[in-house]
């Protein structure tokens, strides 16, 4: 009688779930994210209550893992990631990130270390990441693009294993946080390859590692994987420190730490010494000390702006704003019922690296969504720690939900885009633009690149400014940083234009912060280029160039006379 109960309850809430997302489009437009919550919540408050009168019981759900539905598995994350991944594949850009790092990573086969002739502001590891990730697809952006969605696969697959080891081997425990942090993963600004995606490579081996059994080398491993991360971003170091509070309690800890601190500290004395012999060590400290201090400074980020960041998975996907806030009542209610609060704190490890992300997006001081997405990944992982109950069934419905949305809305263009990319790719703007500069065949071509530095790639070129990324010329601690170790002039854009590079590519106008303004990197216009010619762009200035589209921010392309 009770299993014929939990069978309904569960087939209650599923079919529940779909219901209620449809009766939320006839709530107001204005209030409809706020009355949203409160509703789901009162749903949320009726069935946790009904599941206590009916005894709802977890282990006649409970199934395990084996080879087949493993591989299984597999098969449908990989499906998934390819349907939710690459619906924006026909646009050329979105972030120029990306394409900084790209340029800074093509002088590794030149023989340059990285930093050495490009200064990118991440660590040498993601420039070498990038260097094999294009060698790989020879240099194709679109390629690279796709490439970049097996790296995610890798990442899913390392946290369908942790959260096996987690939850002991329970299929649909272990399988739910992977598919919802797939989900996680399909919102706009997070198709994208950025260096936080390259750290959690290491970062989400380091933490299996540390779940499954002990072996001879773990802790050293566990070192070694969080010091290659740090090695892509300098900020993932606060990931170590859950760590090194869990294993606090842990018999024989100190020859642990020893261990870790071991594999921590070997990748980059080996980094300082490569450095050192080329005489960049100063040039190592500023982009791992001097320069991060300062970018810390900033405010930006603040509660008001994950409220924000919450609304933004509401208006992308309903169902997946409500997963995100299931996800968030399993977190606390597991933890927060906990008898021993300040005891279960330091013993549940996954619950610091949760704090720990939201830290990191806090430290970070920018606001950038991105730094978000270890956040994104940790409270998927979280998950793999609840039981099988009313709250997980829940979470299951919206899942599904989620799942059928975004490939019903994504699937297709993704579809469509994958089965054209060549001709997709042929339609890249800045990809037909740096074939028109190569026609033009400019001998000893220089160009000074301060905004569109894909054209770089395209073109194979460095660029002629030291600083990739143009928008780090809006940071006054990255300049005078640069230039204490004198690897940058004072006055640097000024000298730059006065050695008159062959091409200078800019633009006059740019959204930043939601206001529009001018000439903020550098003049870009025919009365301050007197001894150039500007080429006429309009064509390229195309819907397809960047999905985060600013009106003002024009392709101004000058040659030289």
């Amino acid at each position: 009688m009770i299993n014929k109960i939990n069978k309904r309850l569960v087939l209650t809430i599923l079919l529940t779930a779909p219901g209620f997302l449809l009766l939320t489009n006839f709530l107001p437009q204005d209030k409809k994210a706020t009355f949203s919550t409160f509703a789901f919540f009162l749903l949320f408050c009726f069935f946790n209550l009904v599941s206590k009168v009916l005894d709802f019981n977890e282990n006649k759900f409970t199934t395990y893992n084996n080879l087949y539905t493993t591989s299984f598995l597999i098969i449908i994350y990989l499906i998934l990631i390819l349907f939710t991944q690459n619906y924006l594949l026909n646009f050329e850009i979105i972030d120029w990130d990306i394409p900084s790092y790209m340029v800074a990573s093509n002088e590794i086969k030149n023989g340059y270390l990285p930093n050495e002739t490009q200064w990118e502001s991440k660590g040498p590891v993601l420039i070498y990441m990038y260097y094999f990730v294009l060698k790989i697809v020879s240099g194709n952006f679109i390629y690279f693009k796709v490439a970049n969605d097996l790296i995610l696969l890798l990442i899913s697959l390392i946290l369908f294993a942790t959260a096996s080891v987690i939850s002991k081997n329970k299929l649909i425990i272990s399988s739910i946080p992977t598919f919802v942090f797939i989900l996680f993963m399909s919102q706009p600004w997070a198709v994208s390859g950025y260096s936080e995606l390259y750290a959690l490579v290491f970062i989400s081996l380091g933490i299996l590692i540390y779940k499954v059994k002990e072996f001879k080398f773990s802790y050293f491993l566990i070192g070694l994987m969080f010091s290659m991360s740090t090695l892509v971003n300098q900020g993932t170091i606060l990931f170590l420190l859950p760590l090194l509070i869990g294993i606090f309690g842990i018999e024989n800890y100190k020859n642990k730490l020893l261990k870790i601190f071991i594999g921590f500290t070997l990748p980059h004395l080996i980094f300082l010494y490569i450095y050192q012999i080329n005489d960049l060590l100063n040039v190592y400290f500023a982009t791992f000390v001097t320069i991060p201090i300062s970018y810390t400074s900033a405010n930006y980020s603040n509660l008001y702006e994950l409220k924000v960041f919450m609304r933004s998975f509401f208006e992308f996907n309903p169902a997946l704003y409500f997963v995100l806030l299931i996800v968030f009542i399993l977190l606390l209610k597991s933890f927060f019922y906990k008898l021993h609060f300040l005891k279960g704190l330091i013993q549940n490890v996954e619950f610091l690296l949760v704090v720990t992300s939201l830290l990191f997006y806090f430290v970070a001081s920018h606001n950038y969504y991105h730094h978000l997405l270890f956040f994104l990944y940790f409270i998927s992982l979280y998950i793999s720690k609840t039981k099988f109950d009313v709250n997980f069934v829940f979470l299951i419905s919206f899942v599904l939900l989620s799942v059928v949305s975004s490939v019903s809305v994504n699937g297709y263009s993704s579809y469509k885009n994958l089965k054209n990319i060549e001709s997709v790719y042929e339609n890249y703007p800045l990809r037909q633009l740096a074939i028109e500069i190569e026609k033009k065949e400019i001998s000893n071509l220089e160009i000074l690149a301060l905004d569109y530095n894909l054209l770089l790639h395209y073109l194979g070129q460095p660029n002629y400014s030291y600083i990739v990324h143009g928008t780090n010329f809006l940071e006054p601690y990255i300049l005078s940083s640069l230039e204490e170790i004198r690897i940058i002039e004072s006055d640097y854009l000024n000298s730059l234009k006065n050695k008159k590079p062959n091409v200078i590519i800019c633009s006059e106008y740019m959204i930043v912060r939601g206001e529009v303004e001018t000439q903020l990197i550098f003049p870009c216009n025919q009365d301050h280029l007197l001894d150039y010619y500007q080429l006429n762009t309009d064509i390229y200035f195309t819907e397809n160039l960047n999905y985060y589209r600013d009106p003002y921010k024009e392709i101004k392309l000058f040659i030289k006379r």
